[in-house]
């Protein structure tokens, strides 16, 4: 999320042109990042937005709880 107001194309910075273990891996480790915060969406929270915002039936087994991590990358 691009917080600084300015329209920035990144997305060759972060195109993955060919699968790499490594990298995916490396994206996966939260010691790579500078987590800002983060917070846990719970399956309650998808229900309400199921059936309240989308008007959609909530189906529990398609569900798990999501955890957010906000992280800020500085240039």
């Amino acid at each position: 999320m691009n917080l600084s107001g300015d329209l920035v194309d990144a997305s060759e910075k972060y195109h993955i042109p060919r699968y790499s273990k490594e990298y995916a891996d490396s994206l996966k480790d939260d010691r790579n990042f500078n987590i800002v915060a983060n917070f846990l969406i719970p399956l309650e929270e998808c229900r309400k937005y199921c059936e309240e915002e989308v008007g959609r039936r909530f189906v529990p087994r398609y569900w798990k709880p999501i955890t957010v991590k906000v992280a800020v990358a500085s240039e």
